[in-house]
């Protein structure tokens, strides 16, 4: 028996509101594609790009096509010499009854200060995350930790996590991260002022 081999697939999507609708919106993709191990690759405020392994181009036009809490446009087609990639781009909406008809704003400058009590944007790598049910939640939990200004999500791939987090407070946020509700730090390493690894659990 023979076992199908499944097409690399590029879904750029665009369109929504806020970036928690954005990690909604992978998280229903997820949902609807459950053995496609669907990442995020690289996002941009609302807008972002997943990538997953389809069985076909239809399985994928079919996922896209009812996408839970969303109205989606997509158009989906083979690329690549061999067209042996599938690109999708996706246009999405939240739909009227989605919780996340509400902006959510990301950042609109680059705070560029070290000293205390003035914002910094710090790079926040965290892993392992299973899910962007997960993403979600530890992006909320980060964001309510006194001194965060601001979170934006980088990317999330293969269970690793990159935030934007706009820092303004005299406590490292190395030492806020060490008792973040809700995610056991195994290890919390400031790599230097703007970049910090935080390893969840174990």
């Amino acid at each position: 028996m023979t076992t199908r081999q499944r097409r690399h697939a590029a879904i750029s999507v665009s369109g929504l509101r806020s970036q928690a609708a954005l990690l909604t919106f992978g998280e229903a993709l997820e949902a609807r594609l459950a053995s496609a191990d669907v990442r995020l690759v690289r996002a941009k405020g609302a807008s972002g790009v997943f990538t997953a392994n389809v069985a076909s181009d239809a399985e994928l036009t079919r996922a896209l096509a009812d996408v839970p809490g969303f109205d989606v446009l997509s158009s989906v087609h083979p690329s690549g010499r061999d067209a042996s990639l599938t690109l999708a781009e996706v246009v999405a909406r939240e739909a009227s009854s989605s919780p996340w008809a509400v902006l959510d704003a990301a950042p609109t400058s680059t705070p560029t200060p070290l000293r205390p009590g003035e914002p910094v944007a710090i790079t926040l790598s965290a892993h392992p995350l299973g899910s962007f049910r997960q993403v979600g939640d530890f992006r909320d939990a980060v964001r309510e930790l006194p001194g965060v200004r601001g979170v934006t999500v980088v990317r999330f791939y293969r269970g690793s996590l990159q935030l934007r987090v706009d820092y303004d407070d005299s406590l490292p946020l190395a030492e806020r991260l060490r008792s973040l509700e809700g995610f056991l730090a195994g290890t919390v390493t400031e790599e230097d002022a703007r970049a910090i690894d935080m390893a969840i659990g174990g």
